[in-house]
């Protein structure tokens, strides 16, 4: 039986803008969040998840009054 590629698979065959290769830009925890949700079956083979809510804490500078 022939298995699909992962994500992290599929990803790694694209090139950026550049020509390099695009996991080259891409951050560790965005990778860990696309194998998480793209590569997570149950037992019948339907995926895990339908949808992805991540967020990541936003800088915002301190200002002095």
């Amino acid at each position: 039986m022939k298995r699909d590629p992962t994500s992290l698979q599929f990803y790694g065959h694209l090139k950026w803008l550049d020509g390099t290769p695009l996991l080259d830009h891409v951050e560790q925890y965005r990778r860990d969040l696309f194998t998480n949700a793209l590569d997570s079956f149950d037992a019948s083979g339907r995926p895990l998840f339908s949808m992805v809510l991540a967020g990541r804490g936003k800088k915002t500078p301190r200002v002095s009054i």
